[in-house]
């Protein structure tokens, strides 16, 4: 294998994967079509997860973040998926609410339309 010699290459150097790549890694087998494809690339994962060890979390974590974004039916890598957009609007208060203190004490609380 390719990547073993060149982890070799490196000698006392530590190298680390990223979660997130054992994570994907492990997608694209959860996402195969067939069970022979899907053994292949399971199998793939393991010996790249095996030769470089994930930060900051252990691989147990990544397979399962893999088998939710599969069940999810995550259209394509998370890397390349958008962040979601926020709405204001649905943020937006129709009333708020006022509350009047005298001394201290709670005298009344007021209800009115926002923007007033």
């Amino acid at each position: 294998m390719k990547l073993e010699r060149l982890l070799m290459s490196l000698g006392t150097e530590q190298v680390r994967i990223a979660a997130i790549t054992v994570s994907e890694l492990l997608h694209g087998s959860h996402r195969a079509r067939s069970a022979a494809v899907r053994a292949r690339r399971a199998a793939f994962a393991d010996a790249v997860i095996d030769l470089v060890p994930a930060l900051p979390f252990g691989p147990a974590e990544a397979r399962r973040h893999a088998e939710l974004w599969a069940q999810l039916g995550g259209p394509d890598y998370l890397y390349r998926t958008l962040w979601p957009q926020s709405d204001p609007s649905l943020a937006a208060n129709e009333e708020i609410t006022v509350v009047v203190q005298i001394n201290g004490k709670v005298r009344e609380k007021l209800t009115l339309a926002a923007g007033l």
